[in-house]
């Protein structure tokens, strides 16, 4: 449409949330190649867009806009490889940061200690309190 012809259209007011009539429109074309009617709103007064539908070839030349090519392109997920596992324990425990069974097993049990002294430090305070622990 050429400027000189007013274009009159409803579109939503996102200020007022709201259908409301939109003044001074302007047909034009999108940069992804859909045709849209620029405005304003006749009651809040701010810039509305409203999307009409795919634009023609002969639009798209009218309003320079370039058409993209190919159109959606689907994302390509990459084949993961899976990692060859260890053959033998001795290959894991030179691995960096990694404990032999021998400290692992040092460090289970200096946990297992301090667990039954905690436990019996409990105990002892709950007999001067005159608690009973029921179990074991």
């Amino acid at each position: 449409m050429a400027k000189d012809q007013k274009l009159t259209t409803f579109g939503y007011d996102v200020k007022l949330k709201k259908k409301v009539k939109m003044i001074d429109c302007e047909e034009t074309v999108l940069s992804n190649g859909m045709k849209a009617v620029k405005g304003t709103s006749a009651e809040s007064g701010i810039k509305m867009c409203k999307i009409v539908g795919k634009a023609t070839p002969e639009e798209l030349k009218k309003f320079k806009v370039k058409p993209k090519k190919g159109g959606k392109k689907k994302m390509v997920k990459e084949k993961k490889t899976k990692k060859k596992k260890a053959d033998s324990k001795e290959t894991k425990k030179k691995k960096k940061g990694s404990q032999s069974d021998e400290e692992k097993a040092a460090k289970r049990k200096a946990r297992r200690l301090a667990r039954k002294a905690k436990q019996a430090k409990e105990a002892k305070k709950d007999v001067k309190k005159g608690k009973k622990k029921k179990g074991k």
